[in-house]
Formats: C-alpha cells, structure tokens, sequence
C-alpha cells in the first residue's frame, strides 16, 4: 500500500471505501464493480471518507436491529445500500460519542476490539 491520502486520490479513497465495505458482517467478501464505480462517485462528489465510514457503521447496525416495521434482510448486496445513510449523515452529522457506541456494537458482533478514537467516551450511550 502506497500511503496515499485517500481525501486526494480516488484510487486510495476507492480501496478505503471496498475495504470497510467487505469487512462488515452481511457483505460480500468481494466488491462488485457498480461498488467500486460508486466509491469512486463519492469521491469526486466529495464525500468525506468518515462520512462514508460512519454510513456503513450505522446501515449496519440497523440493518441488525431493525424497527418493528421493517424487513430483517439477511444480506447487503451492494455499497448502494447505504447511499441514503450517506445522504442523512451529510444533512446531519452524527456525534463522535454515538459513533464509538456503534463501533462497539460492531465489535461485539465480530468478536474484535472496538477501535477507540482518542477522546472519546460512548459507556451507555444508546441513542442519537
């Protein structure tokens, strides 16, 4: 790997992107094509890698825990999937404390330690 700021070049914005995408739990193991053309959409919108990354936390762990009236789908076929979740972190950002809260919830269904960003607290932290 090149060390490349993925914030300037598509190519490492692309793989951070994959890359977060398929270690989620309910993804494929590999991306498909329209997943990566859509990366590298996000990239020349300028879409923040966090925000991209917070999108895929937070699609995930809804899709996990799903409303009463929702539909508990197994899989998440595509990167397409959390487009909208994009859409509704750019509109409203979310804050840091619930954004460790849904690494720790991820973690705990992966079995891997949460990967702590400095500062942050999220003990109890349970909705936005």
């Amino acid at each position: 790997m090149s060390g490349a700021d993925p914030s300037s070049d598509p190519r490492a914005y692309v793989r951070a992107v994959i890359a977060a995408y398929v270690r989620l739990p309910a993804t494929p193991a590999r991306a498909r094509r329209e997943d990566r053309r859509l990366a590298a959409e996000l990239h020349a919108r300028g879409v923040p890698l966090e925000v991209v990354e917070t999108a895929l936390l937070l699609g995930t762990v809804r899709k996990a825990r799903p409303t009463a009236e929702a539909t508990l789908l197994t899989t998440i076929r595509s990167l397409h999937y959390f487009l909208p979740v994009i859409e509704e972190i750019l509109r409203d950002p979310i804050p840091a404390p619930y954004i460790e809260y849904l690494r720790e919830v991820l973690a705990e269904w992966t079995s891997e330690p949460p990967c702590p960003r400095a500062g942050a607290s999220s003990k109890n932290y349970v909705s936005r």
